[in-house]
């Protein structure tokens, strides 16, 4: 019923009424009555002529019939939505936004701790490979920069910053202003250092061999643990960095 087969039907129907020697409009009937005039014929003609009119009448009705009934159809099949069925889907869409909301916000928690404890990590090794390649660093006495005994990085506990530093003397831990610091660390708000073990934690490296030691000789292993402001350790919001003497690195 849609509009080309209506269209095809009313073609039909057309040619069904108006045969081979029909005209196919009125002015043509009316050419065709003029030329005929008063002959025994035109009675039929003009039989032929309202015949015509009928079906194409019949044709129209039909037409507006299937039209309609379709236009009903589509509008019924295209209706909108209940109330009920509105307030299910947003009842469904709250629902599933506030579980969102609550697992993100607890893995970003858990994300910016992984996140610094990486940079701790990362500030560490940096100071391993200043060792292992012998960098040089602008001291006072010497302007044109000098290789120190060793590099360690520093952490206090209850403290926001850390830092790399060179030992020019070679004296466990960094000590001012002998020392010269090369590099700050800023932790992330929200985030403290929790333990070090000590109230100071000094990670040195030696150059050039990279070899580790803490200023605490006594120990093989330290381990620095940071957790969330207002947290308590042990618990999810803790992460535990653990430097050991042979090098190892490991984030629990």
């Amino acid at each position: 019923t849609d509009f080309r087969s209506l269209s095809a039907f009313y073609d039909f129907v057309s040619d069904l009424f108006c045969r081979r020697d029909c005209c196919h409009n009125l002015d043509d009937f009316e050419k065709e009555k003029i030329e005929i005039g008063n002959s025994p014929w035109s009675v039929f003609d003009r039989r032929r002529i309202h015949y015509f009119i009928l079906g194409k009448l019949f044709v129209g009705l039909v037409f507006e019939y299937f039209y309609l009934k379709n236009m009903n159809r589509n509008r019924k099949n295209s209706a909108g939505f209940t109330l009920i069925e509105v307030l299910v889907v947003i009842f469904v869409i709250g629902t599933i936004s506030a579980m969102m909301i609550v697992n993100w916000r607890k893995n970003e928690s858990q994300y910016q701790l992984q996140r610094v404890a990486q940079e701790i990590v990362q500030t560490i090794r940096k100071a391993q490979d200043y060792a292992l390649n012998g960098k040089k660093m602008a001291w006072p006495s010497y302007p044109d920069g000098v290789v120190p005994k060793s590099y360690g990085v520093q952490l206090e506990q209850g403290n926001a910053t850390y830092f790399i530093y060179g030992d020019q003397i070679g004296n466990v831990g960094y000590q001012n202003p002998e020392d010269i610091q090369e590099t700050y660390r800023q932790i992330e708000t929200g985030i403290e250092i929790h333990s070090l073990g000590r109230p100071t934690l000094d990670v040195i490296f030696k150059v050039p061999e990279g070899f580790v030691s803490f200023n605490n000789p006594q120990v093989s292993s330290v381990t620095i643990t940071i957790k969330r402001t207002g947290k308590t350790c042990p618990s999810v919001y803790c992460r535990n960095i653990v430097v050991r003497t042979t090098g190892e690195i490991s984030i629990q």
